[in-house]
């Protein structure tokens, strides 16, 4: 017969390494989400995208546009999503998390590539296909943002 110590153990087993599997990803989002690596790289990913926005709203002359798009967004980008690249969470959950944040960032870089072509081109069609990979690049990046919100509310996890 089994005593009342063993099978404790037994019944108990289970749950402890679901709590201490939880805690795994506990620890590695809230170092993700609140590291100062990523709070920079979002950083630089707000002042290129302000940058794009001059493009848009017509703060750069129409002959100067292809070099600033390529010098002052597309270069820092790719830099930027290098650097995301380098990111290696620690569990799956914010692996697959982070995954998420690099393809939504490179869509959006596809999309600065195509604006780039438009401006050289000048066709509508270019044009068309750049904004509907930006749009895409948005979506993702909702997406993203949304699944961020649900693994912290999850996990318990702040986000500063």
């Amino acid at each position: 017969m089994i005593n009342k110590f063993t099978m404790s153990i037994f019944i108990l087993l289970p749950f402890i390494c679901l709590a201490a599997c939880s805690n795994n990803v506990q620890d590695d989002l809230d170092s993700y989400v609140n590291s100062n690596e990523l709070q920079q790289l979002s950083q630089k990913e707000l002042e290129i995208m302000s940058e794009f926005e001059k493009l848009t709203i017509g703060e750069i002359e129409p002959d100067d546009a292809a070099d600033f798009l390529a010098e002052h967004v597309i270069y820092p980008y790719s830099e930027f999503v290098s650097d995301l690249e380098t990111i290696r969470p620690a569990t799956s959950e914010v692996s697959d998390l982070h995954d998420l944040y690099i393809e939504a960032a490179s869509t959006r870089l596809e999309g600065y590539h195509l604006s780039e072509e438009f401006i050289a081109s000048l066709g509508s069609v270019t044009m068309t296909i750049a904004n509907d990979t930006l749009i895409e690049a948005s979506s993702l990046m909702h997406h993203y943002r949304e699944e961020l919100a649900l693994l912290a509310e999850e996990h318990d996890v702040v986000v500063k």
